[in-house]
């Protein structure tokens, strides 16, 4: 996801974890749907020791990813096809467009694969 210009990063989390999250899970309880697990993972460019002024800190393209867990692809799929139905649907685009860049935020389903690091060596 990406803020909408103007919204400082200490903004966007301030909104996203006192209202935007609360809305979710008042939304969720109405709906009996919700995901196993919630995250929300700011991203912060790395400086490598650099302490940059603000305006040459770098400008990433997404500023923060919200993970949902389910048991399954289907209970996700009747999870989102019941939040963006007619009201939940209209009244998250609207919360969203409060804090959100919505036309350069995208959502994606991810395949997870672990390494099993028992392999590595050790000294």
């Amino acid at each position: 996801m990406k803020r909408k210009p103007g919204t400082s990063m200490e903004q966007l989390i301030d909104y996203y974890e006192n209202k935007h999250s609360v809305l979710g899970v008042k939304i969720w309880n109405e709906t009996g749907k919700h995901p196993n697990r919630y995250f929300r993972r700011y991203f912060h460019p790395m400086t490598f020791g650099r302490d940059p002024a603000p305006d040459e800190a770098p400008e990433l393209q997404f500023d923060l990813a919200t993970e949902l867990w389910f048991d399954s692809r289907e209970d996700s799929d009747e999870f989102f096809r019941l939040g963006s139905a007619a009201p939940y649907g209209e009244i998250l685009a609207k919360d969203e467009m409060e804090f959100l860049d919505r036309d350069k935020s995208l959502m994606v389903v991810l395949e997870e694969y672990e390494t099993d690091l028992s392999i590595c060596q050790t000294n």
